[in-house]
């Protein structure tokens, strides 16, 4: 059994390398660290992620052979599998745009017929993409009793920037019991533990009642046209009738606090999400030189019109599902806020200390009113030109009940001018997962034999996931992937340095079969 050396508290990787550091010795280190794991296959270093630039490489520790042709049994040896197939995965960048997905598509469709798991790949509509775009579905067959149920997941991941790392973020680094690159935790290792997954359950003597499919699909991170909404509107066969799907979306959130102040768990699941609302604002303007602008030029028109949309006050709403969620959190809360979430609407209506508090979190502030952000900005790339047209655009989110057309024509009205033309980039619907269902009922049994202190808690998302292409069509939908994720992991979410631990890899595996396993119970009795 092998063993991880696990990050000490000074090697912790969310600290900051010292600028003091001499940069030439870092790009040799860099180099040799490169070299060494492209030219020798059977040799893999373990690096402290933040103090392997300063060490000498007779500190370097090795954890296993890092070719990536062969991936542990999974069964006999999951922690080395689980981290070398993420690892193998980290290595193909699917950066979206252009995404790039159909070669990891093949890489892991091979890995699970390897494994005599029934699989394919789907090419999907390639966009911009060079090496073409892809999703990849498995399944393991159960006796047919029971409707299907999905493990979904997706393999682009968004921009890293390799400088600002403290290694190469498409390397997939392994190290003090953490695999570090972008996608280890969004979403590519939440697709390794459903591969796990579908490779444990296919050793099985005992089938599961109902068939479990594995699909992770292209484009989720610029909204999934190419990927779940061509799934879903193209290829519904290949779901097989589903009742059921888990995603992303939740997780466990550690309890914070030591001794006899010591929070619980949160088993955060996912029923809802607010519904994007994206925007360009254009203008067509004179082009010219910078030293003759005017007031009427595209950008001057443009910014104007911006700052007219910023002002939009949005009202303070409080849906059902984001009170319930609250009030379940308010045994967390101090003793001065708990009377606060238990009644959240009133509370936002009569206590302005309360409201204060509340709205001071971008979180909570997100979760009870429709939020506006202007996330791009488009012009000239000269200083001293005068752009033709300008653009921006605007990333709205709107709860759950509400209108992005509705939301659209607030931002026309406020903006009032006709010089700017205003057109949706993205929206869709959003339904609401119910918890009265036995996956939910299945996955709250989990929580309480893995976690009996734990509290399982239905939430609203302020993020979108491709859930909702699956709610739209009938399916029972929950974003859930089991890990322990402090708030330190989840900052890497997006931003730099994601990682996550083998552990949360084998704990998803294992908390991914008890649910299924649950549920099966929860329908059959008999």
């Amino acid at each position: 059994m092998m063993k991880f050396r696990y990050l000490t508290r000074t090697e912790s990787p969310g600290a900051k390398l010292p600028k003091c550091l001499n940069y030439n010795r870092i790009l040799v280190s860099r180099v040799i660290v490169f070299l060494l794991f492209v030219i020798v296959p059977n040799e893999s270093l373990a690096l402290d992620p933040l103090t392997h630039f300063k060490k000498p490489l007779s500190q370097i520790k090795k954890l296993w052979p890092f070719s990536t042709e062969k991936i542990p049994d999974p069964i006999s040896n999951l922690p080395e599998a689980a981290a070398k197939l993420l690892s193998s995965s980290i290595r193909f960048n699917t950066t979206n745009p252009p995404g790039d997905e159909a070669p990891l598509a093949r890489f892991l469709s091979n890995f699970l017929s390897e494994r005599n798991i029934e699989t394919r790949v789907i090419e999907t509509p390639n966009g911009v993409s060079r090496a073409g775009r892809a999703a990849v579905w498995a399944r393991v067959r159960g006796t047919g009793d029971g409707a299907p149920l999905i493990l979904l997941s997706h393999l682009d991941v968004v921009p890293a920037v390799k400088s600002d790392w403290i290694a190469d973020p498409f390397i997939g680094m392994v190290t003090g019991g953490y695999v570090l690159g972008r996608g280890a935790i969004d979403a590519k290792g939440l697709s390794v533990v459903h591969a796990l997954v579908l490779a444990n359950l296919a050793e099985r003597e005992s089938p599961l009642r109902r068939d479990i499919i594995f699909l992770a699909v292209p484009d989720e991170e610029t909204g999934g046209r190419f990927g779940a909404g061509f799934i879903t509107e193209r290829h519904r066969e290949i779901l097989g009738g589903a009742k059921f799907l888990l995603t992303e979306g939740g997780g466990i959130r550690p309890g914070s606090g030591t001794g006899s102040d010591l929070q619980p768990d949160v088993w955060g699941v996912s029923i809802t999400e607010k519904t994007p609302c994206w925007l360009e604002l254009s203008v067509v303007g004179q082009a010219g030189h910078g030293s003759t602008a005017g007031p009427d030029s595209s950008v001057p028109v443009l910014v104007s019109g911006l700052s007219k949309a910023l002002e939009i006050e949005t009202n303070i709403h409080v849906i059902p599902e984001v009170a319930r969620m609250f009030r379940l959190m308010a045994v967390l809360a101090s003793e001065e806020d708990k009377p606060g979430l238990s009644s959240l609407q009133r509370s936002l209506n009569s206590d302005p200390q309360f409201k204060k508090r509340f709205l001071s979190s971008r979180v909570r502030n997100s979760l009870v009113r429709d939020t506006l952000a202007v996330t791009v900005l488009k012009g000239s790339e000269r200083t001293n030109v005068m752009p033709a047209s300008a653009k921006a655009h605007i990333d709205a989110r709107i709860l759950p009940g509400g209108s992005c057309k509705d939301f659209t024509e607030k931002v026309r009205e406020a903006v009032n001018d006709p010089r700017i033309q205003i057109r949706t980039l993205l929206s869709f619907s959003n339904q609401i997962t119910s918890t009265e269902t036995p996956l939910y009922r299945a996955i709250e049994a989990a929580a309480s034999n893995s976690d009996p202190e734990g509290i399982v808690i239905p939430r609203v998302s302020s993020g979108f996931t491709d859930a909702h292409y699956f709610r739209e069509i009938g399916i029972d939908s929950y974003g859930f992937a089991p890990r322990r994720l402090p708030p330190s992991e989840t900052r890497g979410v997006h931003g730099i340095n994601e990682r996550i631990s083998v552990k949360n890899l084998v704990m998803g595996v294992h908390t991914h079969i008890d649910i299924l396993e649950r549920l099966d119970k929860q329908e059959f009795s008999d």
